[in-house]
C-alpha cells in the first residue's frame, strides 16, 4: 500500500467539541480546532494531510462554539475530504461523542 493513500476507504471521525481550556490563553474563545497556524485554521491543515493520505470523507464532531467551525468551513473550497459534521447539543464527553457521531 501506498504510503501517500494508507487510510483510502476509510471514513475519520475527528472530535473537535472540546472548549480548549489548556489553550484558552492563546485562542482565546474560539474552538480550538480553528486555531491559527500561519494564517490558516489548524482544521485546514488536518484535513489536507486527511486528503493525502487518501481519506475521502471526514466525520466532524462538533460541539462548543459550533457556529464559528461551521462558518469557517463554508469558506474552505468544495475538496476531498467529503465532511460531514454532527453537533452535540450538551457536552457528552469523548466515548460519549463517538456514539453520538456513529
Amino acid at each position: 500500500m501506498n504510503a501517500d493513500n494508507a487510510l483510502s476507504g476509510t471514513d475519520v471521525l475527528v472530535l473537535a467539541g472540546g472548549m480548549g481550556t489548556r489553550l484558552k490563553s492563546v485562542i482565546g474563545d474560539h474552538p480550538k480546532v480553528l486555531a491559527q497556524i500561519d494564517g490558516q485554521p489548524f482544521l485546514f491543515y488536518l484535513l489536507d494531510h486527511l486528503r493525502v493520505q487518501g481519506v475521502q470523507h471526514v466525520v466532524l464532531s462538533l460541539g462548543y462554539a459550533h457556529q464559528e467551525v461551521l462558518d469557517c468551513l463554508k469558506g474552505r473550497p468544495v475538496t476531498t475530504p467529503r465532511v460531514t459534521t454532527v453537533v452535540e447539543k450538551t457536552p457528552l464527553g469523548t466515548a460519549g461523542a463517538i456514539r453520538f457521531a456513529s
